[in-house]
């Protein structure tokens, strides 16, 4: 996660793809971005061109980073 995060920050990623698994872990599970994070909401990455697929019982979500906030 703190790969992930250094990498975001200094600009060097062009898609991201999470997949979520229909699965409740809870308690301490690991992240999949760490880092500092976003101060605030303003400042998250937002993803666009979002696209979303299904896979057996999984689901996965590919989009493109931006920190342009749109309107």
């Amino acid at each position: 996660s703190e790969v992930a995060a250094a990498f975001l920050e200094a600009g060097l990623v062009d898609k991201i793809t999470f997949i979520y698994s229909p699965l409740v872990i809870g308690g301490a599970a690991p992240i999949a971005i760490g880092g500092k994070g976003a101060s605030s909401l303003l400042q998250a990455i937002r993803l666009r061109d979002l696209e979303l697929d299904q896979l057996g019982d999984d689901f996965i979500l590919t989009g493109y980073p931006t920190r342009e906030v749109e309107a």
